[in-house]
């Protein structure tokens, strides 16, 4: 139920759009980042889904100061709140649902970022919308596969 709600949001927030298997060349069938999606139990027992692209596979071809994602240290925030806590400092934390799921993807000289979906996520895709994601799937053996363009980041 945790992750129909996590693809649900993907969805209606349109960080995706599905790609016909023939539309796409041979190099961005085989650059193609796996979905990945993570469920924990949290303190009240309910669960939570998180979704995001393995881009482990980027390694070979983006520099890895292209394809980092920035975000504070553990040390940083420790000595940072020591210092507010010996200066008296009120301090806040916030979180930002789905924050970086707000930037936009850009093509990259003519580069599109396209990730591949497989098995249950797939099942779910259809669930919410067959017209849509219906004709994009493709079956090798007994496996689902639905390739999407990313026109949102996905961390």
């Amino acid at each position: 139920m945790a992750a129909l709600k996590e693809v649900k949001q993907l969805h209606d927030r349109k960080v995706f759009k599905p790609v016909s298997i023939e539309e796409l060349s041979k190099l961005e069938k085989e650059r193609a980042m796996e979905s990945l999606a993570f469920l924990t139990e949290k303190r009240d027992k309910s669960i939570k889904a998180r979704m995001c692209a393995n881009g482990s596979t980027q390694r070979e071809y983006i520099d890895r100061d292209e394809a980092a994602s920035p975000t504070a240290s553990t040390d940083s925030i420790l000595l940072t709140s020591v210092i507010d806590a010996k200066q008296g400092r009120d301090v806040m934390t916030a979180d930002v649902p789905n924050a970086f799921v707000q930037c936009k993807v850009t093509e990259i000289n003519g580069e599109r970022i396209v990730m591949k979906i497989r098995g249950d996520l797939v099942d779910i895709l259809l669930e919410l919308d067959p017209t849509l994601y219906g004709e994009h799937v493709v079956h090798v053996g007994k496996s689902k596969i639905l390739y999407v363009l990313m026109l949102k980041g996905l961390y």
